[in-house]
């Protein structure tokens, strides 16, 4: 079930029109331009294949997730090349809500209560921006950009305790790696991304991510390479918890 697992001048990736807040020329980009731009949608569709690796299991999975805007997240998890799911969630900025066919249990949390069910201590658009391969916190108008060596920018942000810091390639103005933690809380995300390729609208897309939490000392490394993404398409969601299936709660 792992990783099932704003607003601001934000500016479009890969755009070429300054109107759309297009890529800025290289000879007049400042360290803090790089974290103004993202990738904009209003809807997702991808497929990825998933290794996920925990102290107690290793597991090779087949994700397929669509996300609304802000709205919604849906992901199905299949093994076995895709034959046999293993998990359905359904997530909201106010709930989480997921299906485990093989033993036929269901949950059905808020959205703070199913935090601990994925193992990811991060916002609901953190989670979409986690998918997107954007800087998990957007939107700020509080960050700190600097040259840490001739082929890196480095911006940090933070937000309610959580504290970003994103490394960008100075050349491509692609993310390379990010890190979150929180001040608070023992958790930890590091996430590295590579193997960009334009999506149909042309804005660059990190079709390879590495994933390492640590929450609360329980460690997961998820390696994550997408074989299909998609924006702005009809991403309709539906889901139901049967009546066959059994409610369960979190473990306190």
């Amino acid at each position: 079930m792992v990783l099932l697992a704003s607003c601001g001048s934000s500016k479009k990736l890969g755009d070429k029109t300054a109107d759309r807040g297009s890529k800025v020329p290289q000879q007049a980009i400042q360290p803090e331009d790089y974290y103004k731009q993202i990738l904009l949608y209003k809807s997702f569709f991808g497929k990825a294949n998933m290794q996920i690796t925990t102290p107690k299991m290793s597991q090779k999975v087949i994700a397929n997730i669509k996300m609304n805007h802000l709205k919604n997240i849906w992901s199905s998890v299949s093994a076995m090349g895709g034959i046999v799911e293993v998990a359905r969630a359904y997530i909201t900025p106010d709930s989480l809500k997921a299906l485990l066919p093989m033993s036929r249990d269901a949950y059905a949390l808020s959205f703070q209560e199913g935090l601990s069910l994925i193992q990811a201590e991060l916002e609901f658009v953190s989670l979409q921006n986690l998918f997107l391969g954007n800087p998990l916190i957007t939107g700020k108008s509080n960050a700190k950009a600097s040259e840490t060596d001739s082929t890196t920018i480095q911006v940090q942000v933070e937000q309610d305790g959580y504290i970003l810091t994103v490394k960008y390639d100075k050349e491509t103005q692609l993310i390379r790696e990010q890190l979150i933690t929180h001040t608070g809380k023992q958790f930890s995300c590091r996430i590295q991304q590579g193997n960009y390729k334009p999506l149909s609208d042309k804005q660059p897309f990190a079709f390879a991510r590495t994933i390492e939490i640590d929450n609360n000392g329980e460690q997961t490394l998820v390696s994550l390479d997408f074989t299909r993404a998609d924006i702005d398409i009809p991403a309709e969601v539906s889901f139901r918890i049967p009546d066959s299936y059994t409610l369960q709660t979190i473990k306190k």
